[in-house]
């Protein structure tokens, strides 16, 4: 979910990152603006905040006279700009309110091609690139787990921001002058949204100088930096998971920029540029380079490949390069962290459960056994863990007083749960009660007994995924890891990305392998 918001003095985007809603259910989407405060919040959980920029307060609209579209655009709109996209919905919109006042579908100024006042099909998607939320409520019996099958790996591709500070060092001999003509050539693709993908800092005596490209909200930008700063972007937005072409050519006074060969704008510049033989790419050391004040750099999370300056095809894996915690590319993924087997993350060094707590996530995988989430204290209460265990979907605590509980969800076979495809998982805990829901089935339920103490005080790591070594159990019934993708995980109703948790171990970001029938 994607919104931009522009009240005259710049754009403000507020996105989703990470979570998929063209699973045919509905969705609630409510963005409020208070003063300059923005909010997003998708089925009453906030994913995103901000503000407008300082000046700007009213966002104007054209008022009786119409201009709240919804679904789509007529074609004689120029959306460049103000639109992330100009494919039109296929799905559904209902109840719509703007300012508590509720929209009435039924007397628009007009429409086009809309069922008005009927609910649309869900529309199927290609399973080539969608692995859907299965339901596993079929009569018929696995025999097994599906086979995982082999990874291939995408030849000459460097994976950037698995870990901190990942970058790649490419120095230029003479016959890469990049001050003087030059054309430079690579592929990239991301699932995020903001990360540097090179930079060219100046030459001696002229450090303040650089030339950058990003991604910035999704979008490609250029910025040079010589005398002035000047830059250009993309209007349309990138971080889609998907291969994109990048070319940069230096022509005498003009830098001509393209992407899956569709010319962007171009930058006029003095005939030479004061850039130094050294480029930095994904990212840059955590110490020993001294940046220009105005340089504001993010690590790029995601895959780079076929790196060619003026023709010669060799610089991200080739000898002369210094790579520094990069790792390598699977041919097509789809959102979703992998998780390899031997890897967990540290959600938070100190967890504390309380008498709420509120999980979700989903996730595909070819075990029956694995460790999902755990917190315990070091001598195993109180503890609460959520786990895979031969085949059964299992949530278990231990309050501290040592009476153990547990809520299991069982299928009509062992395997139904490693058939490889996306399941959701939400477990609710609340004072006495404990919820599980899986998928479509109806959610299983345990009600705490007179004398059972009703808060987990916790103050130890959240794992997930798997424990290292000198963890404790808790309350799990299995210590293996975890081998599989998850995704959209929300932990007491807050969304936080995998770069912003307390500690990740191998851990393969934004790289769930694509299932390809």
């Amino acid at each position: 979910m994607d919104i931009r918001i522009n009240a005259g003095l710049g754009e403000v985007r507020l996105a989703s990152e990470g979570f998929e809603f063209g699973d045919g259910k509905y969705h609630s989407i409510m963005v409020t603006k208070n003063g300059k405060k923005l909010e997003l919040r998708i089925d009453d959980v906030l994913h995103a905040f901000s503000s407008l920029p300082e000046g700007s307060n009213v966002v104007k609209a054209p008022g009786v006279a119409g201009g709240l579209f919804l679904g789509g655009l007529p074609i004689e709109i120029n959306t460049t700009g103000k639109a992330v996209s100009s494919v039109p919905l296929i799905g559904t919109i209902k109840d719509a309110i703007f300012n508590d006042q509720l929209l009435y579908f039924d007397s628009p100024i007009e429409f086009v091609h809309a069922a008005i006042g009927q609910v649309g099909p869900v529309p199927q998607k290609d399973n080539n690139v969608y692995s859907e939320i299965a339901s596993m409520t079929s009569a018929e019996k696995s025999v097994g787990c599906m086979k995982e099958g082999s990874f291939s790996l995408e030849p000459g591709a460097v994976k950037f921001g698995d870990n901190p500070h990942s970058y790649v060092l490419v120095t230029f001999g003479k016959r890469h002058n990049m001050q003087k003509n030059f054309k430079m050539d690579f592929r990239f693709r991301s699932f995020y949204p903001n990360g540097l993908i090179f930079t060219l800092i100046g030459t001696r005596g002229k450090q303040n100088n650089y030339l950058m490209m990003h991604l910035y909200n999704g979008r490609v930008q250029l910025v040079l930096k010589t005398r002035k700063r000047v830059e250009i972007s993309t209007q349309a937005v990138f971080n889609d998971g998907l291969w994109h072409k990048i070319q940069l050519v230096k022509e005498n006074k003009t830098l001509n920029f393209a992407i899956d060969s569709i010319p962007q704008e171009k930058l006029n510049l003095t005939k030479k540029l004061s850039l130094g033989n050294t480029m930095y790419v994904g990212g840059i050391p955590e110490n020993d380079i001294q940046l220009p004040d105005s340089l504001i750099v993010q690590a790029f999370k995601g895959c780079m490949q076929g790196f060619s300056i003026n023709h010669q095809e060799e610089e991200l894996i080739s000898e002369k390069a210094i790579r520094h915690k990069v790792g390598q590319c699977f041919p097509q993924v789809e959102k979703g962290s992998f998780f390899p087997g031997d890897a967990y993350a540290i959600y938070k060094n100190q967890f504390y459960v309380g008498a709420l707590l509120e999980l979700s996530l989903e996730l595909r995988t070819t075990q029956t056994t694995a460790v999902l989430l755990s917190v315990s204290e070091p001598e195993g209460y109180p503890a609460l863990s959520l786990e895979l265990n031969q085949g059964k979907v299992i949530i278990s605590g231990d309050m501290g007083d040592r009476r153990p509980f547990r809520v299991e969800q069982s299928f009509q076979s062992e395997f139904a749960i490693c058939d490889n495809k996306w399941h959701q998982i939400q477990a609710f805990y609340v004072e006495d009660k404990l919820t599980l829901k899986v998928d479509q089935f109806e959610q299983k339920y345990w009600l705490l007994d007179n004398g059972h103490i009703t808060g987990a005080r916790t103050n130890s790591p959240l794992y997930i995924g798997g424990l290292p070594d000198s963890a404790s159990s808790g309350t799990l019934g299995t210590r293996e890891n975890f081998k599989g993708c998850i995704r959209n995980m929300v932990i007491g109703g807050e969304r936080t990305d995998w770069t912003n948790m307390d500690g990740l171990h191998n851990i393969l970001l934004g790289s769930c392998p694509l299932i390809v029938h």
